[in-house]
């Protein structure tokens, strides 16, 4: 085996979640050169995955001819083996385009999930979605060894967080990619300070322009006690990330930067649901959640509540 393609086009935390199948697949094959195709916005935080030799990016945008272009590219590399792990449209045109000898998909699980949302079967023992990733690596010969996301910082990097060593520092992340994703903002505020009022601690605040009208509802934090992250990139995320003793988030790409760099997470989980696979797999991480009959909403979260 010389030369492994591996297809994870998005999104964030999802991405995030294919550090542990790469991990497996350069430990089963340590000669050979693995290569991630993945969105161009997301390749310096895979950049920081163990066993990915190439990072090649793929349009946010792409028409069908950037598609068919990508394909004719794809299968000048001489790829031995093709791993898709996204099974979309897209990839599997591309690992059609490609002639690969061994070529293995991942299974998303479709009918359980279908069943999840319609009819609400619920199955707590649902395998995550990286064990599905992972299955997809035994498939196509390989052991598996990492059962969680892990993303290498550099040993060498500047401190992010300026704050008392001495306390204990929480990160508030109230943003995810869909509004009904999203606690109430005031709550989350309001947590905040409940959370520094309780114990003594510094509060990072990560947030996007969309609510950065969130930091005025942290008033009774002191300034001196609070840092501020609007609009951060990831990888500048991840060191902040590391530099913190919890992070409180939505069901978000958050939750898993958070799993991938060993802090623990407590995410709140709303229209969406573990059985679904996406939960925060770290150690010590938990799920913040209500047993509504009417759990889960929609596989993803974004379809408005009915109630």
């Amino acid at each position: 085996m010389k030369k492994i393609l591996v297809i994870r086009l998005g999104a964030i935390g999802d991405v995030i979640l294919t550090s542990a199948p790469l991990l497996n697949l350069k430990l089963s094959f340590p000669k050979a050169e693995i290569s991630l195709l993945t969105r161009g916005y997301l390749t310096g935080l895979a950049g920081m995955f163990s066993g990915v030799d190439n990072l090649l990016p793929f349009p946010a945008k792409a028409s069908a001819l950037d598609l068919f272009r990508m394909g004719e590219y794809l299968d000048k590399q001489n790829f031995d083996m093709v791993v898709d792990l996204h099974g979309n449209i897209r990839s599997l045109y591309l690992t059609k385009h490609i002639s690969a000898g061994i070529k293995v998909r991942y299974d998303k699980r479709w009918f359980e999930r279908y069943q999840a949302v319609k009819f609400k079967k619920i199955n707590n023992s649902a395998p995550h979605t990286i064990d599905l990733y992972n299955t997809a690596v035994q498939r196509a010969g390989g052991k598996v060894f990492a059962r969680r996301p892990i993303i290498n910082l550099p040993f060498n990097r500047p401190r992010q967080l300026n704050f008392d060593r001495a306390k204990k520092t929480i990160v508030i992340a109230p943003g995810a990619s869909y509004p009904t994703k999203q606690w109430p903002k005031k709550k989350f505020a309001e947590l905040a300070v409940e959370i520094y009022k309780g114990l003594d601690c510094n509060i990072v605040l990560v947030l996007t322009q969309s609510d950065a009208d969130f930091a005025n509802l942290t008033a009774g934090i002191p300034p001196e006690d609070k840092c501020l992250f609007l609009d951060a990139n990831l990888e500048k995320l991840a060191a902040v990330f590391s530099e913190s003793d919890l992070i409180v988030c939505n069901d978000s790409a958050m939750a898993h930067l958070g799993s991938a760099v060993g802090t623990p997470v407590a995410a709140i989980f709303g229209p969406t649901h573990p059985t679904l696979g996406f939960a925060p797999r770290g150690i010590k991480d938990i799920v913040i959640q209500t047993d509504e009959k009417c759990r889960p909403c929609s596989k993803h979260g974004k379809k408005q509540c009915f109630r």
